[in-house]
């Protein structure tokens, strides 16, 4: 069926009141509201100072573990120094060796971890050759002695260096993930790199007792 214009708009009229009020909420509802705001800011504060403490508690015992890694490599030193002035006047060192033991005592704590490797390898290199030119000061009971230490303090420096690769691991995951990875943004924290020994390290210490 077919209606006019005016039937038609009668047709389609609802009737309905569409003035609508003011939307209103109540005082407990805004107070309800203020809350939930503050506890959720409270929250994140929170979470973000518990996260930054967190962080550098863990940045504290890298830099404990770097330390052990320090204090091996000077008994290390200290080690190869006595077997050198053991056997210095039956042996002629490379001068090389001299030169790394000057360096070293000269140098102090300015001396970073790698550098220290790198001169107590050179070190050791040169002392074994050394050993391997007079076969027979090998008898020595002391100096046998300090070979045998030389060893065990070259084990606890490989345990150090574990530690500390374990710990800038943990480290590592914890500051590239989300969300941590947001407070270690906003805190300019960054990652640290494993301790890596070079290729002079990884072939060092080679001490042959049967001589």
């Amino acid at each position: 069926m077919l209606y006019s214009g005016n039937e038609q708009s009668q047709q389609h009229n609802p009737g309905v009141n569409n003035n609508l009020g003011a939307v209103t909420a109540t005082t407990g509802q805004k107070a309800a509201f203020i809350i939930l705001i503050i506890v959720t800011l409270g929250l994140f504060y929170f979470y973000k100072i518990s996260t930054r403490n967190n962080l550098r508690r863990q940045q504290i015992k890298i830099n404990e573990s770097a330390s052990g890694i320090d204090i091996q490599l000077n008994k290390r030193f200290d080690t190869l120094t006595k077997l050198v002035d053991a056997t210095k006047s039956q042996m002629k060192f490379d001068k090389e060796v001299l030169e790394n033991i000057t360096a070293y005592r000269s140098g102090g704590n300015q001396i970073n971890v790698n550098e220290k490797q790198k001169m107590l390898s050179n070190m050791q290199r040169g002392i074994n050759i050394a050993f391997e030119a007079y076969p027979n000061i090998g008898a020595d009971t002391s100096i046998r002695a300090l070979m045998n230490e030389s060893i065990m303090i070259e084990k606890e420096i490989a345990a150090s260096r574990r530690l500390y690769n374990a710990e800038v691991t943990r480290f590592n995951q914890e500051i590239y993930t989300f969300p941590k990875n947001v407070v270690a943004e906003k805190e300019q924290i960054s990652g640290i790199p494993l301790f890596v020994a070079n290729e002079q390290v990884r072939e060092d210490v080679k001490i042959d007792l049967n001589i």
